[in-house]
């Protein structure tokens, strides 16, 4: 989290915290996945998830489709990645 710029800003730890979780096999992201996912690994959580995702998806780091939202090529740069 520390390594990605996500321990001192939300947007950050939204996009850092769903790239962790598409890592890990889940391909259907939502912003209430990326919440629970932090509440069970201990970490800071999110004051707005819905406002974070709206965020990245304006900086075009993420897309979002019907009930889910994906990462961008654009937001896995940002993270460091590429997919």
């Amino acid at each position: 989290m520390k390594a990605k710029g996500g321990e001192s800003k939300q947007v950050e730890r939204f996009l850092t915290t769903a790239g962790w979780l598409y890592r890990r096999g889940t391909r259907e992201l939502t912003t209430s996945s990326v919440a629970k996912a932090l509440a069970e690994n201990h970490q800071k959580k999110l004051s707005n998830p819905a406002d974070c995702l709206n965020q990245n998806c304006s900086k075009g780091y993420c897309e979002k489709q019907k009930d889910h939202f994906f990462i961008t090529p654009d937001g896995w740069k940002a993270l460091g990645e590429t997919q």
